[in-house]
């Protein structure tokens, strides 16, 4: 069992895999695949599940870890949820599935596919899976400004100007935008600051659980997430003129809630 969250590689080299349990031998021929193309495969249940973290939430963030994801849908199970959000957190994804499946496949995986412009193929024998991957891999892998788990901000407003229902929009991308910060906050926790963990509050390199708590919470230091974590402060920080400050508590947990705006 791996401990959480410890890798083997940098951002750049790690590959989420997600697909059923119940098909264990599809997942570690996928690992395989991953390894000799010189990634480290991120299975969430190799991982340890921290005290007090549930599975899902160990899940995201190790999807928010990495810079691939590869999701395999033989068959349907927990895969569906970090799928939906992988785009969100700016994973380079791969979608396969073996051709006898095709029609098999839900119109909810096959309309995110394109509304999300998802990459995905159709296999029919392992090798064929092999090369798709590799292929993908190693075409996807060319030298970028990225940066570990970020999430791209910025075209919330592009959106919400688009959407025919302009208030349930402005609600959604503020979901979106909630959710996303947790887990970049999240990790930034998990991640080891001048030897220790600290929440993205206040002066470099933040708060520690004890002052945290002590303080009853604060502001997220934006300076500490952005180019590390986010490409930017989301338009809808107080500091950039939105509506939010974007306040974590005592336990390090968003909660800010929505105000009928945006941003």
């Amino acid at each position: 069992m791996r401990p959480f969250p410890f890798f083997e590689a940098t951002w750049d080299k790690r590959v989420f895999v997600g697909g059923s349990m119940g098909l264990r031998p599809v997942l570690e021929k996928i690992r395989d695949i991953v390894e000799e193309a010189g990634f480290d495969a991120i299975i969430a249940s190799d991982f340890e599940t921290p005290k007090g973290m549930e599975i899902y939430q160990k899940c995201l963030l190790l999807l928010h870890c990495c810079k691939f994801a590869v999701f395999d849908f033989s068959e349907y199970a927990g895969q569906s949820h970090e799928f939906e959000r992988g785009s969100d957190y700016g994973v380079i994804t791969l979608v396969i599935w073996p051709l006898s499946r095709d029609e098999s496949i839900t119109e909810m995986v096959k309309s995110q596919i394109d509304i999300k412009g998802i990459e995905h193929k159709t296999y029919t024998t392992f090798d064929e899976m092999s090369f798709i991957i590799s292929e993908f891999l190693k075409r996807r892998s060319l030298p970028s400004e990225e940066k570990a788990g970020k999430h791209v901000f910025g075209v919330e407003n592009k959106i919400i100007k688009t959407a025919s229902n302009k208030e349930r929009a402005k609600e959604e991308v503020f979901n979106v935008e909630k959710e996303t910060l947790q887990m970049a906050v999240s990790v930034y926790y998990f991640n080891i600051h001048d030897g220790g963990h600290y929440f993205p509050v206040g002066d470099s390199p933040g708060l520690n659980p004890d002052m945290l708590a002590d303080r009853g919470g604060g502001d997220i230091n934006f300076d500490l997430l952005v180019d590390s974590h986010i490409n930017q402060e989301p338009l809808s920080s107080h500091r950039l003129g939105g509506s939010y400050k974007w306040h974590i508590d005592a336990t390090g947990k968003i909660d800010t809630t929505y105000k009928g705006i945006f941003p």
